[in-house]
């Protein structure tokens, strides 16, 4: 499932922050964020930081299925609006497990569903980077792995905000890595 994508990913990112100097916490307070992403608006700054926080209300339950445990209210006291918080809670009903699919790039491939591209594209932000963050949390173990879930959560944040916007279906992220392979497809309601 992802666990294999976000083991790889956080290697392939402490490589990375040998070269690169990073510091960071779980919950991202400290990266700068346009050393990784360019120049952000504070909206896209407040998708980030809100998905980081919806991270946490994704659970994994005694079968093994994914949960998504937040409540209209809670939702709307991050700033989302009471129908982006009910179209997040109808998509948590219908997580799945994602299945692993190597397709020549290392990243992840998301199918947005129908619940997420009626959200509002900053409301479908949060709500898959927080599913996405999620799992990458699940492998934090230390300040380098907190700071990689945390760009895992904020990368997938804008790419799926910035693919509601514009109308499509699938986003992929990720890169290019030479003699590498590895990608997974996650489907997201």
């Amino acid at each position: 499932m992802l666990k294999k994508f976000f083991v790889l990913s956080t290697v392939i990112a402490l490589v990375f922050s040998l070269f690169s100097p990073m510091s960071s916490h779980a919950n991202g307070d400290s990266i700068d964020w346009k050393t990784y992403y360019g120049e952000l608006d504070a909206d896209e700054e407040m998708m980030i930081e809100t998905a980081l926080e919806v991270s946490n209300y994704f659970e994994e339950n005694a079968d093994g299925s994914i949960i998504f445990t937040a409540d209209i209210e809670t939702l709307m006291d991050m700033g989302i609006t009471e129908s982006d918080a009910e179209l997040m809670i109808s998509a948590g009903k219908e997580l799945s497990h994602n299945q692993i699919q190597p397709d020549g790039f290392v990243g992840i491939h998301l199918n947005l569903g129908p619940r997420v591209r009626n959200m509002t594209a900053w409301a479908a932000g949060v709500f898959a980077g927080g599913y996405v963050g999620w799992y990458a949390k699940q492998f934090a173990v230390n300040p380098i792995t907190a700071g990689v879930a945390a760009l895992i959560t904020a990368g997938t944040g804008l790419a799926v905000g910035n693919a509601v916007k514009k109308g499509l279906k699938r986003v992929s992220v990720g890169m290019n890595i030479p003699g590498i392979s590895l990608s997974y497809t996650v489907n997201i309601p």
